[in-house]
């Protein structure tokens, strides 16, 4: 439950704790991991803005406000520690070798998790960016550990909106 050490730590700093007594009304949203770097947000319904939280080089730094990135017509839904029964390391091995085993020719070259709660339940959405520019998106499910979707799409293929 590294991720969740990471909220706890960040929950017990003067900066956080400063922001959270003129923000009573945000809730954990997600905590987004690349490599070191973390990201914690914190969404206020009240507003409809998130506020993320960055670590970088043993410093804390409180970004602007901005929009959350989610459908329109769709609200933002609150982490559940209590459904977080497997630890990210877990969840991305259990990424790692369906994407072997479903995706062969496909290399890693970078990986990112965001830990989320969708409609599909509450995830470990993790992205595998492969050399050959295609994205591997494998939601695990954070309570008993099943996949519960997969793609591989081409870089080239998104769609600007």
């Amino acid at each position: 439950m590294k991720l969740l050490k990471s909220v706890d730590d960040l929950e017990q700093t003067d900066e956080f704790l400063g922001w959270s007594s003129k923000n009573p009304n945000c809730f954990l949203a997600h905590i987004f991991k690349m490599e070191d770097d973390i990201q914690i947000g914190y969404y206020n319904s009240e507003n409809s803005r998130i506020t993320t939280f960055s670590f970088g080089d043993g410093e804390i730094k409180i970004n602007p406000d901005s929009e959350p990135f989610k459908p329109e017509d769709k609200s933002l839904l609150p982490l559940d520690r209590e459904k977080i029964k497997i630890d990210d390391d877990q969840a991305l091995q259990i990424a790692r070798d369906l994407a072997k085993e479903k995706y062969p020719k496909e290399m890693e070259q970078k990986t990112f998790m965001i830990l989320q709660n969708l409609e599909i339940g509450q995830v470990y959405n993790i992205t595998i960016l492969t050399h050959a520019f295609k994205t591997i998106n494998i939601k695990v499910s954070t309570e008993d550990g099943k996949v519960l979707f997969d793609d591989l799409i081409s870089v080239f293929d998104f769609k600007a909106k």
